[in-house]
């Protein structure tokens, strides 16, 4: 660092003291000034592409395991261009329409017909046991009439 970058670094506190701006450090200084940063998204400094960025954005935004800030590490985690898998992991689907690119689109909807199938699935198999319980299936119930069934080979074609 020469004399100019130093100068530049340095600024008065409101008590008149000498502090520095940054620290040098961009990890550092989003994590010493993440409630600023929080609702001054514009100047958050930039992450990369690389490995340890997208750790570091998935870390922000995590509320598990992490500092847990929304808004700021959906910023983070657009700078470094996580994979669908991973945003959901650190965070939620929602974060995937934050970040609305085709292939976080196509994950979001893969992923919530997934489920719609899980679930009308265990609906059948849940209809399928009452019905057995109640002596129905064994008496008059045919599965090949069933009206969820005819629905579930229709969302599979």
């Amino acid at each position: 660092m020469n004399i100019v970058q130093a100068i530049k670094r340095v600024k008065r506190t409101e008590n008149g003291d000498i502090s520095f701006t940054t620290t040098g450090n961009k990890y550092l200084d989003i994590l010493f000034q993440t409630e600023y940063f929080t609702k001054h998204l514009d100047e958050t400094p930039r992450l990369n592409d690389n490995e340890y960025d997208k750790l570091f954005s998935m870390f922000i935004r995590d509320p598990r395991f992490g500092i847990g800030k929304r808004d700021l590490g959906r910023v983070l985690m657009a700078d470094t261009n996580l994979s669908p898998e991973k945003i959901v992991l650190a965070g939620r689907f929602d974060d995937l329409l934050a970040n609305a690119t085709d292939e976080n689109i196509s994950y979001l909807i893969n992923e919530v017909k997934n489920r719609i199938h899980s679930y009308l699935y265990i609906c059948h198999l849940k209809i399928n046991q009452i019905l057995d319980e109640n002596n129905i299936y064994k008496n008059n119930y045919d599965p090949k009439n069933s009206v969820i069934v005819k629905w579930m080979e229709n969302l599979y074609d």
